[in-house]
């Protein structure tokens, strides 16, 4: 993911190829939380938090299928704006609007819940 200023300067890149943290397996979408501390992105079954400021991979979240459909194929990333605790992702495989409402972290070693 490049970043641009607003006057279109780059500043710097978020990810990049591959599967580990920090690493993007063909992005779909991104989400900005409303502290604007955080950047979202929709993966192919995953979604993945990151630090806006550092770039640093926070979180992956590994969403896993059903019988009928083992494979997620998720598109689209959203913060809902009235609760910033609920994340909304589309799952083209099953029709179906996921949301999740809890996203923790371990910072230096420890659980911590992260503030949409």
């Amino acid at each position: 993911i490049s970043c641009f200023s607003l006057n279109g300067a780059f500043e710097r890149t978020i990810g990049s190829h591959g599967v580990g943290p920090g690493k993007l397996i063909q992005p779909r979408d991104v989400a900005v939380a409303p502290t604007r501390q955080l950047l979202i992105v929709s993966e192919m079954g995953r979604l993945q938090l990151f630090a806006i400021s550092s770039g640093v991979s926070l979180q992956i979240v590994e969403l896993a299928g059903s019988s009928a459909s083992p494979q997620r194929s998720l598109w689209g990333v959203a913060i809902s704006p009235s609760d910033s605790s609920h994340i909304y992702v589309a799952d083209s495989e099953t029709s179906e609007i996921l949301r999740l409402t809890t996203v923790k972290t371990k910072v230096n070693g420890r659980k911590q819940k992260i503030r949409l």
